[in-house]
């Protein structure tokens, strides 16, 4: 097979999944998740049905994959605060409530069915839990940077306090999940804990 084919088919097939992928997230965004049928997001996307298989595993794998664009949006805004002249605790604060806002978009039928991704994948880590997501790598450089600068508490290993914050950071998205309110925004639902809880942790009193 000549690379020209062989580079043909890849175009094709991520043509493909990205139709797919844009048919899906209409629908869902139209009916929920759970109303949807493949048949209906392989017609809208003029493909077979067979196509969808060879991209998804399931529809839940569709919303997993764009909620997996939400570690793009954590690394856009570090870069965007680098300059900003605000304490590390408001940089913080800023790029966890971005994640909220991303999700703003996708509501709680979105978030609910990430979270049945996640808990039924036979793999011991998940994409939420992986210690090599942007995510974890943005909060642990900025829980480092402010117990070096003696903006944060310094009496446990900087292991400690990241986990501390993701995990309940992990939780509002957990809690709102179990809301199913679509009245109530995440941002809304989950900044001032999530601030409270940065403060109440990492800052270091006087």
């Amino acid at each position: 097979m000549s690379s020209n084919v062989s580079t043909n088919r890849e175009s094709k097939a991520k043509i493909t999944k990205k139709k797919l992928f844009k048919s899906a997230l209409k629908l869902f965004k139209e009916k929920g998740i759970e109303n949807v049928h493949i048949e209906e997001i392989t017609d809208l996307a003029g493909v077979s049905k067979g196509s969808f298989y060879t991209h998804f595993k399931s529809k839940h794998d569709v919303v997993l994959e764009h909620y997996q664009l939400i570690d793009e949006v954590y690394e856009e805004k570090y870069k965007e605060l680098e300059e900003a002249n605000l304490s590390l605790t408001e940089k913080l604060q800023t790029i966890l409530l971005s994640g909220f806002y991303f999700c703003d978009d996708m509501d709680f039928d979105f978030l609910s069915a990430v979270l049945i991704n996640q808990l039924s994948s036979p793999n011991d880590e998940t994409f939420i839990n992986n210690p090599n997501r942007k995510l974890y790598k943005i909060v642990k450089s900025i829980i480092e940077e402010g117990m070096g600068s003696l903006e944060f508490k310094n009496e446990e290993n900087e292991e400690f306090y990241v986990g501390v914050v993701l995990v309940f950071y992990k939780g509002l998205f957990l809690e709102y999940s179990l809301l199913k309110d679509p009245t109530i925004l995440l941002s809304k639902f989950g900044e001032k804990s999530m601030n409270k809880i940065i403060e109440e942790v990492l800052i270091k009193k006087d």
